[in-house]
Formats: structure tokens, sequence, C-alpha cells
């Protein structure tokens, strides 16, 4: 009588629960699902306003980032709290302005590169298109200025206390991108 063992791997079943889970697919986009971006429009927007060419790429937390970060220098250098740092502060801010508008064309090639090739080819591991993540901090920048701003206008509410309280903002908008930062880079995510 002849034995044979069978020494085949059986067929993955997502129910085994000590088999390793598939490894995550990458989207796949398509030009029908996102328009392609001009590069140079891109730019342009960055130079006319700081930030504006991560609005046009989708880029809302990139754009609030930039905006806060460019707007703090500003004021650190017009305020004088600066107090003999200036030239430090302003070679910080010209690099910083000339970093976006690279980063923004760079970015929008790269988009255009990830929709041409379904986003599995040809771009780097560590850029991912825009998301609703993005979308959904933009939107609460917008929100938060627009009751400022229509509490002040219509509601005739004094904004002087902007003047002391600014840098609030700043520190929850940071909170807010490291907490979701580490949140998306943990193993344990869902």
């Amino acid at each position: 009588m002849d034995q044979t063992h069978d020494t085949r791997q059986p067929a993955f079943t997502p129910d085994s629960p000590h088999a390793p889970p598939p490894p995550p697919v990458p989207p796949v986009y398509t030009r029908r699902d996102l328009p392609l971006k001009s590069a140079p429009f891109t730019v342009i927007l960055s130079v006319l306003m700081p930030g504006l060419g991560y609005v046009y790429l989708g880029y809302f937390r990139q754009a609030v980032t930039t905006v806060m970060i460019f707007a703090s220098l500003i004021t650190a250098l017009a305020s004088g709290a600066a107090d003999g740092i200036e030239p430090l502060f302003g070679i910080f801010l010209a690099f910083f302005y000339f970093y976006q508008l690279v980063d923004a064309g760079r970015r929008a090639t790269i988009f255009n590169q990830a929709l041409e090739a379904g986003y599995t080819g040809g771009v780097p591991a560590d850029f991912t298109l825009p998301d609703a993540g993005g979308m959904l901090f933009g939107g609460m920048v917008l929100l938060t200025i627009g009751v400022v701003a229509l509490l002040n206008t219509v509601l005739d509410v004094d904004l002087e206390w902007l003047k002391d309280w600014w840098p609030v903002g700043l520190i929850v908008a940071g909170g807010w991108l490291v907490v979701r930062s580490r949140r998306d880079k943990s193993p344990h995510r869902a």
C-alpha cells in the first residue's frame, strides 16, 4: 500500500484565525475618477498665495499647515517678538516660500503620474492622493473662519480677543494633525 503525504499549502481562508491577512491592495484611480492637474497653474497659485496650490490639488491639510506656518513667521517678524533673530526667521520664511512652490509643483506632477499609472506604479511609496480627511480638516477650518467672521459682521462681536488668542488655533490644528498622523501610521489601524 502506497501512502503519500500531501505537502501543498492549504488555500488562504479568511475565516482561519491563524492565517496571515492578505497584503493591502493600493487603490487604483483612473482619469475618470479624478481630473489631471496643471503643474504650472499649481505653481502660479502658490506664487500668488502660499498654500493655494495645495488647495487646487485637494491637499487641504497641507494648505492650512502652509498658511499657518507662513502667517506665524510673518507675525513673528512684524511684531518684533523675534528679538534679535529676525534674520533667521527671514531666511526660513524665504526658504519655506520657495519650498512650498517646488513641493506643490512636484505634487501636481506626481498626482498626474499616479492617475496615468492607475496609482500602482511610477510614484513614490510615500505619495498619497488627497483623501476625505483633508477635506474634513479644510472644511472645519473654513467653518471656523466663517463663524468668527459672521459673529463680527452680523452680531457686531468685537474681534480684539483674536490678537491675544490666535495661537490657540495653531495649537488645536497642530494637535489634530499630530493625532491624525499617529493614527494613520498605527499598525493596529482597522
